[in-house]
């Protein structure tokens, strides 16, 4: 496990995720940060906390370290950030941050007033554009992110080319769609506001400033913002704003950690690339780049004083529910930590030392205010217990004992007997005198108690006699209905009928009489049901084995005779009938139909069976009058099967006369035909014309008469050898559109189009563009393609847009044949 980040033990540190487009500028703005800058207007400063015993080295080998560890992710970010600082140094970019992992760096940030905050920020932007990763998926970590973080800030590059905005809109566009569903989520939760911050960073590509200011600053934020079209960045803002759940939380600003870039070219492995670096670097004339964590921290302290007093108002001396999790004290030291953020003269810092005491004072007197009350409860509970007690004692048992003794009433005599002996328990206990029954025994005499008493237990014992002979009958008529309980047959429970006829009780024994005819009549009831199942069993073996041998319409003949025998059970065995029946008519009619390639008799004898079911009344009273449709259909299937089946046998031999002749007669006369003319077509030479739909510069610069020449190969180049030519146009047309006609067999090959593009303007003068295209002609008659011709040393491309015609005839396709169960559908 790896140890905890090394801070003073009461010391604050506000967690701020970071989200932004890859080559957003997230490097370089903390490497700026990091390094000597011109002094913020404001007077706030920034210092990179990189010593190593607040971020030492985690233990064990680097190859073992998990990247997502905060420890791991520390030191990582305290190594790679020289490197940047170094890079720019040079007036060099730094590297690309890896997507995978999320680096984390600390900085402390001071203010005029003395306030000096430690911030760690979390890079969380390679998550922008995992593609493993969804929008939903992405959503629930955010609101992950939301509820362990203190803010958060959304890094949107200023844009001032399309290509730019274009570029932002597709990398942000996930975090949008994720911060949507967040915000939905909060709104119906009613979550509190949260710190969001917008950073407009690379300002200087739009900026006219010479100097930053705050006011300047947000005048042009402003005309960036009202540009038309609108800029990516106004969607991004208002969902931003939603997820802030308050105008006061949600902040914008601008940042430049360049100040002022300049654009050179760079070599790399895909060509010439324009590239921004600083134009200054010692020192580097950043601007904005403290205000951002500074705002979103204090919006954070608002927002913990605000919860603080939220929370102070619940307490009151009477709430005693606040007492066994301790809240008064949880909310003290809460305070306390946060009093702890500020120096002392800062009026949050005031405020909450002043909400500590308070919590204090209500902590004390909840806890006086329980004491109280637990000693006059105690004192009164110990007071009216055994008056109460009592009275409810003599209240429950008093009818009991004036009750008068019945020996002839057994069931009386049961129902009393507990009472009795509760009273009898009772009333020994409350002969003696004792402090806490004073009053009791001042109400109810002991000496007329224990009279009671004496009484109670001659009615006990003349009881407990009768009871025992009562026991041993009931006993004997319980192993009687046990034993029925387990009979499996209609002649077992008859002869525990007879033994239970045997059985006669006593005069007075009116309950267990009663139980004797319950369990009499319950093991005749019994008896009626064994004799109805055992019936029903005997039918619906019948109704199985017709139905395993596929003879369906004996099977609802079965059911419908019996109907009105078995009632209860008819339901049952209609739906059960009707959920086997489907599927067992659908193999039995894909059985009789596999054989189709030799014989067509099975035809016949599937038609044959599916129109016996269809004409069986009983058959269909229990599938339904709109089964018939089905029955229909499925002989229609049939049908249809020996036609599919023909045209396959045309379709694997379609040189083979007879074969094409059969499928022609079942329907496909029209298919064969123009499988013909294709064949022939295919056979035949002709010339075909390659057209120019339009020809379109990529840079409007570009736009001009333009001359294009296009040559057509047979293939493409193989082993340094040019296939052979097959021929070649040009045109000339001012619009950029025009035609090509080449000669050639139209076959569905493949083919190689070069085409060669020049402008004529006294921009790019006779400069070339060249592209080369693979496709077929079947592909070109089907839809116009397009390909990129690029200018030779340059950025400029242009789209040319080809067709060619005429169009041959598609070839038939291969038409599966339905042998499987599941292509004949009845349900």
């Amino acid at each position: 496990m790896f140890a905890k980040l090394s801070n003073a033990p009461n010391r604050h540190v506000y967690k701020i995720v970071t989200y932004g487009r890859p080559s957003s500028g997230k490097t370089c703005m903390l490497a700026a940060m990091a390094m000597a800058r011109d002094a913020h207007p404001l007077g706030y400063a920034a210092t990179w906390v990189h010593d190593e015993t607040t971020i030492p080295k985690p233990p064990g080998d680097q190859n073992s370290w998990d990247h997502q560890d905060p420890v791991v992710a520390r030191f990582l970010g305290r190594e790679c950030l020289p490197t940047a600082i170094s890079e720019l140094e040079n007036g060099r970019l730094p590297p690309a941050t890896p997507m995978t992992i999320s680096y984390r760096f600390l900085f402390d940030f001071t203010t005029p007033d003395g306030c000096i905050r430690r911030v760690e920020m979390i890079d969380y932007s390679g998550e922008l554009v995992d593609p493993e990763i969804t929008e939903g998926d992405f959503a629930k970590q955010l609101i992950n992110h939301m509820e362990t973080a203190d803010a958060i800030l959304v890094l949107a590059e200023a844009t001032v080319t399309e290509v730019q905005a274009e570029r932002v809109l597709r990398d942000l566009h996930k975090l949008r769609e994720a911060l949507a569903l967040v915000s939905d989520n909060r709104r119906r939760a009613c979550s509190d506001p949260f710190p969001v911050g917008l950073v407009y960073d690379k300002w200087d590509r739009w900026s006219q400033m010479e100097d930053f200011s705050s006011d300047a600053a947000q005048l042009e934020l402003n005309h960036f913002l009202d540009q038309q079209p609108p800029p990516p960045h106004v969607a991004l803002r208002n969902v931003l704003q939603a997820v802030a759940g308050e105008q006061h939380f949600f902040h914008e600003f601008v940042a430049s950690a360049f100040g002022k870039a300049k654009q050179v070219i760079w070599k790399t492995e895909q060509g010439p690339r324009e590239v921004e670096i600083p134009a200054t670097v010692l020192p580097m004339p950043s601007y904005g780049l403290e205000d951002p964590f500074i705002e979103v921290c204090r919006s954070a302290d608002e927002l913990e004083l605000t919860r603080l007093n939220r929370e102070m108002l619940k307490l009151s001396p009477w709430k005693l529910w606040q007492l066994p999790n301790r809240l008064a004290m949880r909310l003290r030291s809460t305070a306390k930590r946060f009093a702890k953020r500020f120096p002392p003269h800062i009026e949050h810092h005031k405020q909450a030392i002043e909400l500590s005491s308070l919590a204090g004072r209500r902590f004390a007197q909840q806890i006086i205010t329980a004491l109280c009350v637990t000693a006059f409860l105690f004192t009164l509970s110990v007071e009216c217990w055994f008056v109460i007690d009592d009275e409810l004692r003599f209240a429950e048992y008093s009818p009991a004992i004036n009750k008068p003794f019945h020996e002839s009433n057994l069931t009386d005599m049961e129902a009393t007997l507990p009472q009795w002996q509760k009273a009898e328990r009772y009333l020994g206990a409350f002969q003696t005198r004792t402090w806490y029954r004073l009053v009791s025994q001042w109400r109810n005499s002991p000496k007329r108690a224990d009279g009671q008493r004496l009484e109670l237990q001659d009615r006990i014992a003349r009881a407990s006699v009768m009871i025992e002979a009562r026991e041993k009958l009931s006993v004997e008529l319980q192993g009687i209905q046990a034993r029925a309980g387990l009979t499996h047959s209609a002649s077992e429970t008859q002869a525990e009928i007879e033994r239970l006829n045997r059985i006669k009780l006593p005069v007075g024994f009116s309950k267990l009489e009663m139980t004797k005819v319950q369990i009499s009549e319950s093991l005749k009831k019994r008896h009626t049901i064994q004799i109805h199942e055992e019936g029903f069993a005997i039918l619906q073996s019948d109704i199985n084995k017709s139905m395993e041998t596929g003879n369906l319409t004996d099977a609802a003949n079965l059911i419908c005779q019996n109907g009105p025998k078995y009632p209860e059970q008819y339901d049952s065995l209609k739906s059960n009938f009707r959920k086997a029946a489907p599927e067992l008519i659908r193999k039995i009619v894909t059985r009789l139909c596999e054989p189709l390639g030799k014989s067509s008799n099975n035809w016949s004898g599937a038609e044959s069976y599916l129109q016996r079911l269809e004409s069986n009344d009983a058959f269909i009273t229990l599938m339904g009058n709109d089964f018939r449709g089905k029955l229909s259909r499925a002989q229609i299937w049939v049908v249809k099967h020996q036609q599919l089946m023909r045209y396959r046998e045309w379709y694997d031999d379609k040189n083979n006369p007879t074969k094409a002749q059969q499928a022609r007669r079942v329907g496909y006369r029209e298919t064969i035909d123009r499988y013909d003319q294709y064949a022939k077509d295919c056979n035949s030479k002709r010339d075909w014309t390659v057209n120019i739909v339009r020809l379109h510069f990529i840079d409007d610069g570009a736009r001009s008469t333009t001359n294009a020449k296009i040559v057509a190969f047979s293939d493409d180049e193989l082993a340094g050898t040019v296939s052979p030519f097959i021929g070649k146009g040009d045109e000339k047309d001012a619009d950029g559109s025009g035609e090509v006609k080449i000669s050639g067999q139209s076959v569905d090959s493949e083919f190689i189009f070069s085409i060669n593009v020049k402008p004529t303007n006294w921009y790019y003068g006779s400069a070339g563009a060249t592209g080369r295209m693979k496709t077929s002609i079947s592909a070109l008659s089907a839809a116009e393609k397009k390909f990129i011709c690029g200018m030779a040393g340059d950025d400029i491309q242009c789209e040319v847009y080809i067709s060619v015609d005429p169009k041959l005839l598609p070839a038939p396709g291969d038409i599966p044949i339905p042998m499987r169960p599941s292509d004949l559908e009845i349900r």
